[in-house]
């Protein structure tokens, strides 16, 4: 069995580091109601990269679904971001939803706290999936964080999601992912 398949663990990888540990003592804590730890993966690239795999959102290449956050911890740099399937090609310091720490002194401990509270606070954001139909067809699909309207998803044209949706669910965060008092 591959690291990746061990669904209990949160961001399993064939290593372990100061930082790794830290990590994951963390996620047990305050990522526990808002992604599976299966959904979650660590891999060598530049350092330490996290991977946390977005389940409402399906995976695709075109167009660009960024339905993975990712946090990359390496010599001093912390930075992360909504990515796609491919490792950190993305990363703009320049985007306002972008952690990025450059400069700053950090411990491996004090680096992971700031890495997974970033997450959690991603993955609190209200996330909702619109729906465009044609009669009993659905003809385009967005999935949108609705804080800032950013896509992290789409299926069908462009065209097909002119004016406004058929639908639109709520995803994210549910009841259960609020935290206490329903602050995010």
């Amino acid at each position: 069995m591959s690291s990746r398949e061990n669904a209990t663990e949160w961001f399993p990888s064939d290593r372990t580091t100061p930082f790794l540990r830290r990590v994951r003592t963390l996620a047990s804590e305050l990522l526990v109601h808002l992604v599976e730890p299966g959904e979650t993966w660590e891999t060598d690239y530049a350092g330490c990269l996290l991977m946390v795999d977005l389940p409402e959102v399906p995976d695709g290449k075109w167009p660009v679904i960024t339905n993975h956050i990712q946090v990359r911890w390496d010599d001093g740099f912390l930075g992360g971001y909504w990515g796609d399937t491919y490792l950190w090609d993305d990363f703009d310091e320049r985007d306002e939803e972008a952690l990025v720490v450059r400069g700053v002194p950090m411990t491996d401990d004090e680096a992971a706290e700031v890495a997974v509270s970033w997450l959690a606070r991603q993955l609190r954001r209200p996330l909702d999936h619109q729906v465009w139909k044609k009669g009993d067809r659905v003809v385009a699909e967005k999935w949108v964080l609705s804080d800032t309207g950013r896509e992290v998803g789409r299926r069908g044209g462009r065209r097909a999601s002119r004016g406004s949706p058929t639908s639109t669910t709520r995803l994210r965060p549910t009841d259960a992912q609020r935290p206490p008092g329903g602050q995010s």
